[in-house]
């Protein structure tokens, strides 16, 4: 619900102007507008829903973990049979897959290879020259830079930070303060995966941008407010890994005289650095892509490559829209790459557990 309540990207591209969400409205008031105290608003509203939506998730699933443990459930694995039934269904899900996922990505890669109804490779070779259309005034290659920049930046801030907070949400306290602490905190991270990024990138804009830090052309802006989406991935990558630690490793490390950070450093690193390479990928990979708060933060002459697509693409130009669909091509292979490497690392890390 809440990843389709927040969707905005999708509904800039496709919705055109006749489709307005919470999100498209907050964009339209701030850029159309100049409205900062309407958005603000409408950005709290956005706030209210993911909340109700994050605590009724909560409620439902402490219900069905006690439900589980009440009646003991254990997984049971067996192997059904292939039957005409159930390969018939499989050929539906498959055939769905394919119409959903990999069409529309075989027809922009087949689209960025033809203007005007021929084939050609004008689409690319236009991302290197200056002043190509009226809509931008660089090289809009350029924009995949800008996105690698920042992204590298942004998967840094989001690896120490979900360090962190997996270190502080997965510990065995023993004082009931800080295990209502650990608690909220651990609520507090997971924010941002039901907040939209357009109010995240409200939020920087009329704070870290504004008197008195005005951040607004420094370059660690844009990777923080990118960071944000991907810290609860981090975090739900490193924590189970934490959970796994025997306590009486620390106990150990600490009755031979080592400090709490001396503990952390020797017993809990080595387990966060086993999903150190999955973390990284999955966090540039939403770093890379970010298009929300992106669209608020990013100075005009340095868009991101999301960005750069959608300047491209909604103008309407043939010109534009080729060079949008190339920068579409480019945006796919890089994550595909990334995820090509998160899964050998996933891989990798499976073989040495067993």
């Amino acid at each position: 619900f809440l990843y389709c309540a927040g969707s905005y990207s999708l509904v800039m591209i496709l919705g055109g102007t006749g489709v307005i969400t919470l999100e498209r409205l907050i964009y339209d008031t701030i850029n159309v507008d100049l409205n900062f105290p309407a958005a603000s608003i409408q950005a709290i509203l956005q706030i209210v829903v993911a909340g109700v939506a994050l605590a009724s998730s909560e409620l439902f699933q402490t219900r069905a973990s006690r439900a589980n443990r009440a009646a003991k459930l254990s997984p049971i694995e067996r192997t059904l049979p292939l039957t005409p039934h159930r390969a018939l269904g499989l050929a539906g899900v498959l055939t769905g897959v394919f119409l959903l996922i990999f069409l529309p990505l075989a027809q922009v890669v087949a689209s960025s290879l033809r203007r005007a109804g021929e084939y050609t490779l004008a689409n690319y070779t236009d991302l290197f020259r200056e002043n190509v259309t009226p809509a931008i005034s660089m090289p809009a290659i350029s924009a995949v830079g800008v996105s690698i920049k920042a992204s590298l930046w942004g998967t840094l801030f989001a690896i120490v930070i979900g360090a962190i907070v997996a270190s502080i949400t997965s510990y065995p306290w023993r004082s009931r303060p800080l295990r209502a602490f650990a608690r909220l905190f651990d609520t507090c991270y997971t924010l941002p995966l039901g907040i939209s990024s357009v109010v995240i990138g409200l939020g920087f804009l009329i704070t870290l941008a504004a008197p008195p830090w005005n951040l607004g052309e420094s370059l660690v802006l844009l990777p923080l407010a990118q960071a944000l989406g991907a810290i609860p991935l981090v975090v739900r990558i490193m924590r189970p890994l934490l959970q796994s630690v025997d306590p009486r490793q620390r106990w150990v490390a600490a009755s031979l005289g080592a400090g709490p950070v001396r503990v952390w450093k020797d017993v809990d690193l080595p387990y966060l650095a086993q999903g150190l390479a999955v973390g990284a990928g999955y966090a540039f990979a939403v770093c890379f892509g970010e298009f929300g708060a992106a669209s608020f933060l990013v100075l005009p002459d340095r868009p991101t490559l999301p960005v750069m697509i959608y300047r491209l693409s909604r103008t309407g130009g043939i010109t534009e829209t080729g060079m949008a669909l190339a920068l579409a091509v480019i945006l796919s292979l890089v994550n595909a790459l990334v995820m090509a490497f998160v899964e050998s690392a996933r891989e990798r890390r499976r073989s040495l557990q067993q």
